[in-house]
């Protein structure tokens, strides 16, 4: 096992056996692994066990009987925590999803007390003081203070640039520094990357489910949307993509790697160096989505599909945005052989970026700050979604699976076919409650009886009583779908 803080562990561990227990691998009432046992077996400390047994205590998914051990409580119900494998017909369709998201606009936003809907970072996590420090310094340092009140390069400011290679080199990736442009958000990078390789009619391969923003923005381009099926765990079907791509009609693919947005998934290296081989081999330039690798649980992010490419096909898109404030809108994208366009394409665009902000974060990732930041954001990712799909557990419907992300912080929940999503979060929303229906991650009218649940905020009773009001609004609301 490799290692991990005593934290990590007994997370992992709690959730390790929570979902033996709800696999069937052990029965209500049936004696669980003594503490003993587990320490020998996983070579964890005995606190480690007791922490997750204690956890899942706490949540009357196991109880203790005095000099007895451990064992699966009678209040136990069988339910499959993992979402099923979702296929889908890999059709170049038209984008229709604005008015989708009009009806979130629309909803009282504010009156919106409890929100399980935007995937952003509690305020709370936020490193404000950090922030307010450096934004401090900056400002009292003359030379750098006329620098962040004029444009910047367009590449980008070199110090940040910098910061960030660095970064990647620390995860082995070496990434060339005028290969790197400074963008307004990851959302900017996607668009300038597709806006580069593609032009309106073309025709994009994309997961199935997908972050509805990237759905929006290929609408917004006017290109179409291959949607190529998925699977919680292995990601995208490769054998199904290389179909489309020996068809020839696919211009880019438009993908996620690592802790995708909705289903969680993180794929194995090697099926992230295949798919590096097929964009070599048909000549399909991949555009990376890697904003939620540093929400890793673990100790180290995994490798992005760019730490595979050694043709320059690949571009790599991230953000600041899931891992330490959204509103700094700092973004990037590493661009390959496509990066002198990329840069070209973002100079006629918006010129430039903040140059205040991209010194505040250089100065925040050449910090101690910002890794003693990152390790606390983790638990505390960590811990929320946990959290979260123990209340999912408890008051949603029988029949209920539920993603199991190693990072970020989203949960894909797939109700039983009978219940309507759509009118889901149109009641919640008339109670308070943000969550986002399914049908918002297809162009293909799917997904009607799934929502996304975004973990991001910290766990109170009040989030609690939310979960477990959506549950019951859930519970009330069987249809059957056509």
């Amino acid at each position: 096992m490799s290692k991990k803080s005593s934290y990590y562990l007994y997370i992992e561990l709690a959730e390790y056996m929570m979902q033996q227990i709800y696999n069937g691998a052990y029965a209500p009432a049936s004696r669980l692994p003594s503490i003993r046992e587990l320490c020998r077996k996983r070579k964890i400390s005995s606190n480690t066990v007791l922490n997750a047994y204690r956890l899942l205590e706490s949540k009357d998914i196991v109880e203790s009987r005095s000099q007895s051990g451990f064992y699966v409580s009678n209040k136990v119900k069988s339910m499959n925590l993992e979402s099923k494998h979702i296929a889908v017909q890999p059709i170049a369709r038209d984008i229709q999803n604005s008015h989708l998201v009009q009806i979130l606009i629309d909803s009282p936003e504010n009156k919106i007390n409890h929100s399980f809907g935007v995937a952003v970072i509690s305020p709370e996590l936020i490193p404000m003081r950090d922030i307010t420090k450096i934004v401090s310094d900056v400002l009292h340092d003359k030379s750098l203070l006329a620098r962040s009140l004029s444009y910047s390069e367009a590449h980008g400011e070199p110090e940040l640039r910098g910061a960030i290679a660095r970064r990647y080199s620390m995860r082995g990736l070496s990434i060339p520094l005028d290969e790197i442009t400074i963008t307004n958000g990851c959302l900017d990078a996607l668009s300038l990357c597709l806006r580069v390789v593609t032009k309106p009619g073309d025709t994009v391969a994309v997961e199935s489910p997908a972050y509805y923003g990237l759905l929006l923005l290929l609408e917004s381009l006017g290109l179409h949307a291959a949607e190529i099926r998925t699977d919680q765990k292995q990601g995208l079907c490769l054998d199904e993509l290389e179909k489309q791509f020996n068809k020839g009609h696919i211009k880019a693919c438009l993908f996620s790697a690592n802790y995708q947005n909705p289903l969680g998934f993180c794929m194995s290296n090697e099926s992230k160096q295949k798919l590096v081989e097929l964009g070599d081999q048909y000549q399909v330039p991949l555009i990376e989505d890697d904003i939620f690798s540093e929400c890793s649980y673990t100790s180290s992010p995994p490798h992005p599909v760019k730490y595979f490419d050694k043709e320059g096909n690949v571009m790599l898109c991230s953000s600041f945005s899931k891992s330490v404030a959204p509103g700094l809108r700092l973004g990037w994208v590493a661009g390959g052989r496509y990066t002198e366009k990329i840069t070209e394409l973002k100079l006629s665009n918006n010129l430039a970026t903040s140059s205040l902000y991209q010194f505040v974060m250089q100065c925040f990732l050449d910090s101690h700050r910002f890794d003693k930041h990152i390790a606390k954001l983790r638990r505390s990712l960590a811990q929320q979604t946990m959290r979260m799909r123990f209340a999912v557990k408890e008051y949603f419907p029988k029949g209920t699976c539920i993603t199991q992300p190693n990072g970020g912080f989203v949960l894909w929940v797939e109700l039983p076919i009978e219940y309507n999503a759509d009118t889901i979060q149109q009641q919640a929303a008339n109670e308070s409650i943000e969550v986002m229906q399914g049908s918002l991650f297809s162009v293909s009218g799917r997904y009607k009886n799934c929502l996304r649940l975004s973990c991001g905020y910290l766990w109170t009773n009040k989030l609690e009583y939310a979960i477990r009001r959506l549950g019951e609004l859930t519970h009330k609301n069987k249809s059957i779908l056509n």
